[in-house]
């Protein structure tokens, strides 16, 4: 299924939430961070890429028809990326026995091609499903040893160089890039939250955080009234009524009926929304 939605905004019939109702990124169905792990289909992890926010598309990649990519390798990837940034060993940093043909024209017309040079390898890590359909993780992640080991996630890193652990990856990648600190990832928050931790000024940042995926903001979201419930629902009742669907989505489906707080009255302006996920979501 391809859905282009360019405008996250956009309230019209077109919009995905009037035929879906998305599971946000919580253990049931992604890992802490958001990685596929049940039968899921790969636009909701999408949605938490970079590549969305930059109004990428299905089709920018793949024929609408077929699904099949439109080209082989790491070119779809360069049809943004510049070759000379990212399709170097000076980027990734792997090699194999043996010299190919590069993909795309390079100083020499050569470079080194083996596992790991692929831009997949490293950003597109895979789940195998029934034993034959690999269905690779559409975030695009930028690779985070430290929060797989915490969180138990998939790691591009550890699944190829077995039987290393997070602890050599981090270094590794210091190393090569010259960074020595990380941010908070919102997978270490969202596991630490459902762990019973007390995150609410973590979720808040990330909610307020315009650099973060909707997708992970609608997320913190959920986690915010689904795990810590009676206290910290004032944002909730400022994003049930934002522009943005998925922020109204998300803000809407853990709202409780209490003796402190009244949320009926927030959830009524719903009832007339014009998305129909929000509007059942009211109903509820």
């Amino acid at each position: 299924m391809c859905i282009r939605d360019r405008d996250n905004t956009m309230n019209g019939s077109s919009h995905y939430l009037n035929l879906l109702l998305p599971v946000l990124v919580t253990s049931e169905h992604y890992t802490h961070d958001g990685q596929i792990v049940e039968e899921d289909y790969v636009y909701a992890s999408f949605l938490q890429s970079e590549m969305h926010r930059q109004n990428v598309s299905c089709i920018d990649c793949h024929n609408a028809h077929s699904t099949k990519l439109k080209l082989q390798g790491n070119q779809v990837c360069l049809q943004c990326h510049d070759y000379r940034d990212y399709d170097t060993k000076e980027h990734h940093f792997h090699s194999q026995t043996g010299i190919g043909r590069s993909s795309v024209p390079s100083p020499n017309g050569l470079y080194e091609n083996g596992d790991g040079t692929q831009c997949v390898d490293c950003h597109m890590t895979g789940r195998k499903y029934m034993g034959v359909d690999l269905r690779r993780d559409h975030s695009f992640r930028i690779p985070r040893p430290d929060v797989s080991e915490k969180i138990a996630s998939r790691d591009a890193c550890i699944s190829c160089h077995k039987p290393k652990n997070a602890e050599w990856a981090m270094e590794t990648l210091h190393n090569w890039y010259q960074k020595s600190t990380y941010e908070l990832h919102y997978g270490e928050v969202f596991y630490r939250t459902e762990s019973g931790e007390n995150m609410k000024s973590e979720l808040y940042a990330i909610i307020e955080d315009t650099t973060q995926a909707d997708m992970v903001r609608a997320s913190a979201l959920l986690h915010l009234g689904r795990f810590n419930q009676g206290v910290h629902h004032p944002i909730l009742k400022s994003y049930v009524k934002s522009e943005n669907p998925l922020f109204r989505y998300a803000s809407s489906r853990y709202f409780t009926d209490s003796p402190e707080y009244n949320f009926k009255k927030y959830l009524q302006g719903l009832l007339n929304d014009s998305i129909a996920s929000i509007r059942l979501m009211a109903y509820e």
